[in-house]
């Protein structure tokens, strides 16, 4: 049995005779890494972006680009400000805004930069700050060419925020507060919808299942009737071949 998400609609889908999925390792990173910001462009490279080595050890300014046809990491230039836990996106202009984020060593914490990386020239440059700082967010751009940036938490907690940047303009605009602010969640874009999966909750403690539906056109959240079949967070998720 295979669970999907097809469309902006979550249901069922039985498979004949598919063959067990496996795991192959790839190519090792340059560095050891995790709560760094992410995305893959359409020439199937992964750019990485800040994090942390380890549990204690500082937010880190290194930024790479890993080939997952080939295997090659590449050092890139280094960003303006060290974070973990930031989003990222790639906009229509090619340009990728990594934003939000934490840094332990900043006296703001929990960060509103928008930090701004040119494949084209290697080089960076910062946009207008969030309305609202925030790390452990989600990052979408939309085919309206504005990037939608999810929940996430900072001082006040968890936050239902969401912030909405438009590169062109270089300027900021609110949406509806989600329907159950999370953070840690993985979101995906449906075409005209996003699909907010799983988080935890304003209480650090519980684990969600749900499928949380925006309307981008309505501006407006629901909770799909369908939950996951196991509560999860801090996940990663992609569409391929119309599933999930």
């Amino acid at each position: 049995m295979l669970f999907s998400i097809v469309a902006g609609t979550i249901g069922e889908q039985t498979e004949a005779a598919e063959p067990e999925p496996e795991w192959v390792a790839g190519a090792p990173l340059a560095y050891p890494i995790y709560l760094a910001a992410w995305v893959q462009d359409a020439d199937n490279n992964m750019y990485i972006f800040g994090g942390r080595s380890s549990l204690t050890s500082p937010e880190t300014i290194n930024a790479s680009r890993y080939d997952l046809d080939t295997g090659q990491h590449v050092r890139l230039a280094s960003m303006p400000q060290g974070v973990s836990g930031a989003g990222a996106a790639i906009g229509d202009d090619g340009r990728i805004f990594v934003i939000g984020g934490r840094n332990a060593s900043d006296p703001a914490l929990y960060l509103d930069l928008v930090q701004i990386y040119d494949p084209a020239t290697d080089s960076w440059e910062m946009g207008a700050p969030m309305p609202e700082g925030a790390t452990v967010l989600n990052a979408l751009s939309m085919s309206d060419g504005l990037i939608y940036v999810i929940g996430g938490t900072n001082f006040g907690g968890v936050t239902g925020n969401v912030q909405i940047y438009d590169p062109a303009a270089d300027s900021w605009s609110l949406g509806s507060v989600m329907v159950v602010p999370c953070y840690a969640g993985s979101a995906i874009d449906t075409g005209g919808s996003i699909l907010y999966l799983g988080g935890s909750n304003p209480d650090f403690i519980t684990t969600y299942q749900h499928v949380l539906v925006y309307s981008q056109g309505d501006d407006w959240w629901w909770t799909h009737s369908m939950e996951l079949p196991e509560k999860i967070a801090s996940a990663s998720s992609i569409v391929a071949q119309d599933l999930m």
